[in-house]
């Protein structure tokens, strides 16, 4: 697992390399705010695995980054995934560096 700064994942998205960004925060978070990435609930993961590639990178984020940081973990250990990265700070980061129009409460 590596991590990365909100503004590292920003150029790396903007590179239009095939990737697959993750929001794991909870449903409800989602729909209240989010940078647009593919919302997969932590608690989902296992599940829709399926519909994961592994051969891609993996650009996780959730609030603060503690969840996303566990997920990553999960699919390393468990399910082989070498390529995964943790937003530092989460959306809260993406918020004050990236995006101040997201509504997170």
């Amino acid at each position: 697992m590596k991590l990365v700064t909100p503004a590292a994942a920003q150029t790396f998205i903007q590179s239009q390399n095939p990737i697959q960004l993750i929001d794991v925060r909870e449903t409800y978070e989602f729909q209240y705010g989010n940078n647009g990435f593919l919302n997969i609930p932590m608690a989902e993961i296992a599940e829709k695995i399926a519909t994961l590639d592994n051969k891609l990178p993996i650009v996780l984020i959730c609030k603060s980054g503690k969840r996303a940081e566990a997920v990553a973990i999960f699919l390393e250990k468990c399910f082989g995934f070498t390529d995964v990265s943790v937003i530092e700070g989460g959306i809260i980061a993406w918020k004050e560096l990236i995006d101040p129009t997201i509504q997170l409460d």
